[in-house]
């Protein structure tokens, strides 16, 4: 998008003499002060900086207000150039008489990223005579009273992943908060077990927000189905003397859950190599989180070089966990499913940074999940 400003040269010296420096430092960066003091204060230049933040703001949507002006930032070299958070622009200054003329353009903005060769050409769009019930249907046993957010992270990212429908086991008296936090999952009494949907789902996603002594962990782990385990599915595993069958499962830990499920006190790099055996000897996908998250099936590896540090928060494994359960419904290989959405996960997570920075939550990068598929279908 693209701002026009136009700033009348003697009106802003006007409010420089009335306000001195309370001005300056309300519109003004350190650097655009110390650029301005370079060129002594000059009315022209101040009017120019101050039409290019206008200018910014228009081309973002929001006005003056919502954007506060010492935030939009004017940079020089080569050329003028403007940024706010994520967002960089092209600026044009220019003066004609007493006035101040200023244009900013939006780049492309966000990071860039390509899919692994392996995994291109894997996700297909939907057919014309696609329906809710023929694009991937799953059960999510997660959450509880005081985790509700770990249930709605995951329905939510299975969703906007490309998940038809989404059935959440919860009990009855929970519901109406269930309801109220994610209404557009569709709602099963948990007491009666997880066996009436087994003939209607293509995929679980079990363990976020539960506690390991939960006795639907037992019954979920044991489903003839494709899962993803993860929080309270991997602690109740690690507290098991014989581990049920996990063929076809995709097992998400970060460190501290691949030791206690190890056993051991390893560190990342040991973690990987007991990984990789784990995988090939239950037939299972290892996902160890982290930095550079690692995948393996026991045969193959895929190290992913998409996310950042800003996605260190609570909530976030349970959207990687929807991710991959949507993933397992829309291709065969399971492998390649954790691949997929540990790379999807990744990449919203990086466009959610370009907004946020630090300050980013869970929803923040679910909502980034549709600009990443519209690169990369």
């Amino acid at each position: 998008m693209i701002g026009i400003d136009l700033c009348q040269i003697q009106r802003l010296e006007r409010i420089y003499k009335k306000h001195g420096d309370r001005f300056i430092n309300w519109v003004f960066s350190p650097k655009e002060q110390a650029y301005l003091r370079k060129r002594k204060m000059a009315p022209r230049t101040m009017a120019g900086l101050f039409a290019a933040k206008e200018a910014m703001a228009k081309a973002l949507g929001r006005g003056i207000g919502p954007v506060a002006l010492r935030d939009l930032e004017v940079g020089h070299g080569p050329g003028p150039w403007g940024a706010w958070k994520g967002y960089r622009f092209d600026l044009s200054i220019s003066h004609e008489g007493d006035y101040a003329l200023a244009v900013a353009r939006i780049r492309e903005s966000g990071p860039s990223f390509s899919l692994p060769e392996f995994l291109q050409g894997q996700l297909k769009k939907r057919e014309l005579n696609a329906h809710k019930g023929s694009v991937g249907k799953l059960a999510l046993l997660a959450g509880r009273r005081g985790m509700v957010g770990a249930f709605v992270y995951a329905a939510k990212a299975l969703y906007r992943s490309g998940a038809g429908m989404v059935f959440g086991l919860v009990d009855p008296e929970d519901q109406p908060v269930f309801t109220l936090a994610a209404p557009e999952v569709v709602l099963r009494d948990r007491k009666s077990g997880l066996a009436p949907l087994l003939d209607q789902v293509d995929a679980l996603v079990l363990g976020p927000g539960l506690g390991p002594e939960d006795p639907a962990l037992a019954e979920g782990l044991s489903a003839p189905i494709k899962k993803v385990v993860d929080a309270g599915g991997l602690t109740y595993l690690s507290g098991l003397d014989q581990l049920p069958d996990l063929r076809g499962a995709v097992l998400t830990p970060h460190e501290a859950e691949a030791q206690r499920l190890f056993h051991c006190q390893a560190p990342r790099q040991d973690l990987m190599t007991l990984a990789k055996d784990f995988a090939r000897d239950k037939n299972c996908v290892f996902v160890l989180k982290g930095p550079e998250t690692y995948v393996t099936d026991g045969h193959r590896d895929y190290v992913n070089s998409t996310g950042n540090p800003s996605m260190a928060v609570a909530g976030m494994g349970d959207c990687l966990s929807g991710i991959i359960g949507y993933y397992l419904t829309a291709l065969e290989d399971p492998f390649l499913a954790a691949s997929m959405g540990v790379f999807v996960h990744g990449a919203a997570g990086d466009l959610a940074n370009e907004k946020y920075g630090q300050s980013l939550m869970p929803l923040d990068v679910i909502e980034e999940i549709p600009q990443v598929l519209k690169k990369i279908l």
